[in-house]
């Protein structure tokens, strides 16, 4: 005669089969909610300047970190009110309204966090790093061979143009695959 076990092995198959299941849709919302909670916002862009020699001109809401080594730093601050100031250091400082500085001079160092903001660095030695969204203009100094080299979005290092060029400082489209 068979021995067989008193209780069905059956419902217990069942019961870890749910778990498992309940488990793996947990996981999935996991990831999904950040997404839907965005509600389509467009995501902050990157860039990056090396060396630059000319003018960089940006318009954006993010974040800033720069220096130079020779030239002026012109900041503005477009909502004064929002509690993000931006931090100008060297140079002689020209306060032109409550809301513009110019800076010249040589190793000004910059930062502009949070807020929206205008800033505008013409000069050679422009090293900066911006994270946000906006628009950037850059025009390389022709009187130099070697303009600096910017990144867009941690893609390649381009040479920065001689002719002023306007990139958006967003993030790039995401890829199908």
């Amino acid at each position: 005669m068979v021995r067989t076990l008193a209780s069905p092995i059956l419902p217990r198959v069942r019961d870890r089969s749910l778990v498992l299941v309940v488990a793996a849709l947990c996981f999935g919302l996991l990831f999904a909610l950040p997404s839907v909670a965005a509600g389509g916002k467009k995501a902050d862009g990157t860039l990056s300047i090396q060396n630059g020699k000319g003018v960089v001109q940006i318009a954006a809401r993010g974040t800033v970190i720069g220096r130079i080594d020779q030239g002026t730093v012109l900041a503005i601050d477009r909502n004064p009110n929002d509690g993000s100031t931006p931090i100008v250091k060297g140079g002689r400082i020209r306060q032109l309204t409550a809301t513009r500085q110019l800076h010249q001079g040589r190793n000004i160092r910059f930062r502009l966090a949070g807020g929206f903001y205008r800033l505008k660095v013409q000069g050679r030695g422009i090293s900066l790093s911006a994270v946000g969204r906006g628009a950037v203009t850059l025009n390389g100094d022709e009187r130099f061979a070697d303009t600096g080299l910017y990144s867009l979005n941690g893609g390649d290092w381009i040479p920065v143009p001689y002719d002023p060029e306007t990139v958006q400082l967003a993030a790039p489209p995401p890829t199908g695959g």
